[in-house]
């Protein structure tokens, strides 16, 4: 946990020279999906194949991430 914060404090806070002024969107996506991991593509898979997938319990989780 304190790896992750701070690793979002060097992304906000210690921009690389030259780049002070720089957008940092594709930076905290970066950081985004490294920390915090998204939903696998086997489980879209899977609830893609479902009749109701909105049936199935890992519906809402898959999609809430």
């Amino acid at each position: 946990m304190l790896s992750s914060a701070f690793s979002l404090f060097v992304i906000l806070y210690m921009p690389e020279p030259g780049y002070e002024n720089a957008l940092i969107a594709e930076e905290l996506v970066d950081w985004m999906n490294k920390h915090f991991a998204e939903p696998s593509t086997e489980q879209g898979d899977m609830l893609n194949k479902l009749e109701k997938p909105w049936e199935n319990t890992s519906f809402w989780s898959y999609l809430t991430k």
